[in-house]
């Protein structure tokens, strides 16, 4: 034997013994450190709490446990043999065909009528003993109609009047009607306020009219003479008078004296004949107006109904 082959054969013995060696002792420390390892072991399942899968039992199952009473069910019992199944059940008349639809009407039912139009409620009926309760409508809220007389002075010839009254409300009157002043007739209108509280006071204003009349004979009769003055022959004028009064009465009746102030316009007509026929001699001249205001004085009825 060379001594390269000896020398090779001696580091494979020394190698596997140091193997050997460290395979002995690597047992020591285990066999040393297993008794530790079972007390740590011990002491983290006494403080570590069990697992889903270490309280599963019956009371608490688990995905994919069978049910608890799954082993005490019998087996399903086999399908009876075919010759001891029920008939199957014969198929019933076949329904009813639809009638068709005739050419003129159509196939899908007709809309329903309109619903009536709403009507209102019918008032209820009054009885007699009601309306026999019912107080009458009074001046204060349905107009009442009447007739009225009076006597007074516009401008200066006095003036008796004929008129028809409406009172749309208590304190309110409008009259209309016809006039006489002894010379002609004429027509006239007005309207009269009166105070609702307390003291009757009323204020009246009207205008009026008088057509061409023949003073002559009025005149004469108060003068006592027979002449004939031109401008008289035709006597007409326009006038105007504001009252202040008293009225006095109720719902049927009305009497009132009033005092006031008059204003008066008349055209003097035949002039030019009466101004020559005093000279002598023939003038040219036209004929002039005449205005009056003085004081007036008016008492009257009135009657409504």
């Amino acid at each position: 034997m060379t001594p390269a082959r000896s020398t090779r054969r001696a580091s494979r013995a020394e190698a596997v013994a140091r193997c050997l060696l460290a395979g002995a002792v690597g047992a020591l420390v285990v066999v040393a450190a297993w008794p530790r390892a079972q007390a740590a072991e011990g002491v983290a399942a006494a403080t570590t709490p069990p697992s889903a899968s270490q309280v599963a039992g019956p009371g608490n199952p688990q995905p994919g446990d069978a049910p608890v009473g799954a082993a005490m069910q019998p087996p399903p019992l086999p399908p009876p043999p075919f010759d001891q199944r029920p008939p199957p059940a014969e198929p019933g008349p076949p329904p009813a065909p639809m009638p068709p639809a005739l050419p003129d009407q159509p196939a899908y039912p007709p809309p329903p009528p309109p619903l009536p139009a709403p009507t209102a409620p019918a008032a209820p009926a009054t009885s007699p003993l009601v309306a026999a309760q019912t107080p009458p409508p009074t001046a204060e809220s349905l107009g009442q109609w009447g007739l009225g007389l009076d006597l007074g002075l516009s401008g200066v010839l006095p003036d008796f009047g004929l008129l028809a009254t409406f009172r749309p409300y208590a304190w309110l009157h409008a009259q209309v009607g016809a006039g006489y002043n002894l010379i002609s007739p004429g027509i006239r209108c007005g309207a009269t306020v009166i105070n609702p509280w307390f003291f009757p006071v009323s204020l009246t204003g009207e205008a009026g009219h008088y057509f061409e009349g023949d003073a002559n004979g009025m005149v004469n009769s108060l003068t006592g003479e027979g002449g004939d003055i031109a401008v008289l022959r035709k006597v007409s004028y326009d006038y105007g008078n504001l009252l202040v009064g008293l009225a006095w009465g109720g719902k049927h009746f009305v009497f009132y004296l009033r005092a006031g102030v008059t204003a008066m316009r008349a055209t003097l007509k035949s002039f030019q004949e009466a101004v020559s026929k005093t000279s002598g001699a023939p003038m040219e001249t036209s004929d002039p107006s005449l205005s009056y205001h003085g004081p007036t004085l008016k008492l009257g009825l009135l009657a409504f109904y």
